[in-house]
């Protein structure tokens, strides 16, 4: 596929699906009156709460909050990402997408990365040999199987042991067509041609694909570094590859959740134990790439974590990679002292069964409730410079949130918890949105948008939304920069932007310009939202009004306290500062 769709060709393919006979395809639906309605697949629920528009082309859960067009509808169900549903629903609808033509270099580059695979593979299957058959390996056989490691568990995994000498393995490499300029790019020798691994325990690291892109290793005896992983290869990115996600990912998908854990024995002890959707970071802080990838199988996530504090920073530095892809997470802790793999061993695995039950279903918290408890470790939240402090510590991951059913929550949660007033929290909030730094001030005299803007402001969204007629007449009087509020902002831009070039303004259009998965949910809530308008233009001048009078009003305000600032340091105040806050002075009051 061409590394751009047009959105003609988007049009078409959308157009060619009708939204509630792909998705009648998964769900159930149930005509009621001009929509229909299902159960939704995306949370459990007893009543329908599920809506899908045919005349709108777009889908909506009142429960859950999900909502989009047929694309965003497929991308969820499915895991995919929106290229992958660009094909599917092109290919359903006998579409032909421009192919990629590939360069010279290109093809080079693929069939290098294919004899990289070929490498890996005899590799892994020499080192796993070794392991088992050879004396070599038997040390590192016993030490496994001490841990607890059966023998069924070293051939799923394909365990094995990268000798001191690498010289019959290098022998067999050559015979084969493999120089050693292709093994020092496939990160097995060093620039200088010396084995990158030797006397360790190998963890070969597959793809979703089950080929070998990479391998780990684990020093038998003393020495440092105790892990070691592949350096950076054509194949292996260790920002994008989850250690037991090839053999996990059906478990994920049927379960709905994934258990992240840091090291290759905390994925093999509980995969032979029976908990087969474990999978691990290989040791490192999370990635947005690991979390992307994870993503296409379940967007519901307990980080298991040691219970010190390097075990709590480790999962800390990833949480927030969570959020910004939308996946809700929770967190919970072994016992100290113990990681998963040494409590099965220790404790067994029905005791793992019962911590595990217990922790996903009774310890385990929302991320935010768990972060909070470690501010207030730290942080007096009764104190004007604890709540700052916990609160200064929890925005920016609130502001992570996707989902702005959650986010609304999480506010109002830490309102209470803090007694500090939800407007606040979301001025705080929008300025770490806006990239603006955190104000310390604004928790004791902060001022906020007031709720009847962010009313106004959507409610005007709403109604162009539902009138494509009134955008010309809102265009005259407001620019996008115009609305306080991003959100609104954004889908006000990409409207005035489609109706400015004569383009279609319907709700599916709109969404594919969004490119935002909680943008999108949000149109399809103002959408499906049944409140009607009797005098539309009358309504819509006085939302106009209420717009830009609100605006008004937070521009006097912040600049009657920049001058009351420099008044108090005897500065001076410039003549266009003054100008403009004696017309807005006039314009407010009169």
């Amino acid at each position: 596929m061409s590394n751009r769709i047009s959105d003609a060709l988007l049009d078409r393919i959308r157009e060619a699906n009708d939204i509630v006979s792909v998705i009648g395809d998964y769900v159930v639906l149930k005509k009621a009156g001009r929509n229909f309605k299902a159960l939704c697949p995306f949370h459990t629920e007893k009543t329908p709460s599920f809506m899908v528009s045919p005349e709108k082309q777009i889908f909506h859960c009142f429960g859950c909050g999900i909502g989009g067009n047929v694309f965003n509808f497929l991308m969820k169900y499915e895991n995919i990402s929106f290229p992958e549903a660009v094909r599917s629903l092109a290919k359903k609808a006998g579409i032909s997408l421009p192919e990629i033509t590939k360069t010279g270099k290109e093809e080079i580059l693929a069939k290098e990365k294919e004899r990289l695979y070929q490498l890996n593979g005899l590799v892994a299957n020499y080192f796993h040999n070794l392991f088992l058959k050879h004396p070599l390996g038997k040390k590192a056989y016993e030490y496994l199987r001490g841990r607890g490691i059966k023998k069924e568990s070293v051939e799923k995994f394909k365990l094995g042991y990268a000798p001191s000498s690498w010289n019959r393995l290098l022998s067999r490499l050559k015979e084969k067509g493999f120089d050693q300029e292709l093994l020092v790019k496939g990160g097995l020798l060093t620039s200088q041609g010396k084995p990158y691994f030797w006397n360790r325990i190998i963890f070969p690291i597959f793809d979703l694909q089950n080929r070998v892109v990479g391998f780990g290793g684990r020093i038998l005896g003393d020495g440092e570094p105790k892990y070691l992983n592949s350096p950076q290869t054509p194949i292996y990115d260790k920002g994008r590859i989850l250690y037991g996600l090839n053999w996990a990912k059906e478990v994920i998908r049927s379960k709905g959740e994934a258990v992240v854990v840091e090291g290759y024995m905390d994925v093999i002890l509980p995969h032979q134990e029976g908990f087969r959707n474990f999978i691990a970071s290989m040791g490192t802080s999370l990635t947005p790439g690991q979390v992307y990838l994870l993503k296409r199988f379940s967007t519901q996530v307990t980080m298991l974590y040691d219970a010190d504090v390097a075990g709590i920073q480790t999962t800390l530095r990833g949480l927030d990679l969570f959020l910004e892809q939308g996946v809700k997470v929770k967190v919970t802790s072994l016992p100290r002292g113990y990681d998963p793999d040494t409590f099965v061993q220790d404790k067994g695995k029905g005791a793992f069964s019962k911590l595990l039950s217990q922790a996903l279903l009774f310890q385990a918290v929302p991320l935010i409730e768990w972060r909070f408890q470690l501010a207030k470790d730290r942080f007096d939240p009764k104190k004007v410079e604890g709540k700052i402090a916990i609160v200064e510590d929890l925005l920016p991951t609130i502001a992570k949130e996707k989902s702005l059913i959650r986010q609304r929550e999480e506010i109002r949660w830490l309102s209470q918890k803090l007694s500090v007033e939800e407007e606040i929290l979301w001025l705080e909030l929008k300025k770490i949105k806006r990239g603006r730094p955190f104000s310390k001030e604004a928790l004791k005299v902060g001022s906020q948008p007031s709720d009847l803007l962010r009313k106004a402001e959507a409610s005007l969204i709403q109604l162009l939304l539902k009138d494509e007629s009134l955008t010309p007449l809102v265009q005259e009087k407001l620019a996008p920069s115009d609305f306080v509020h991003p959100e609104y902002k954004r889908i006000a831009q990409v409207i005035f932007d489609l109706s400015t070039r004569e383009e279609s303004l319907s709700p599916a259009r709109i969404m594919d310009q969004l490119k935002d998965e909680s943008l999108s949910q949000m149109v399809t809530s103002l959408l499906m939202e049944k409140k009607e308008y009797p005098r539309k233009e009358k309504a819509l001048n006085d939302l106009i009004k209420t717009i830009r009078d609100s605006k008004l009003k937070l521009e006097y305000q912040r600049l009657e306290k920049e001058i009351r600032e420099v008044l108090e340091k005897k500065g001076a105040i410039s003549q266009e500062k003054r100008m403009r806050y004696l017309e807005l002075l006039k314009h407010l009051h009169g």
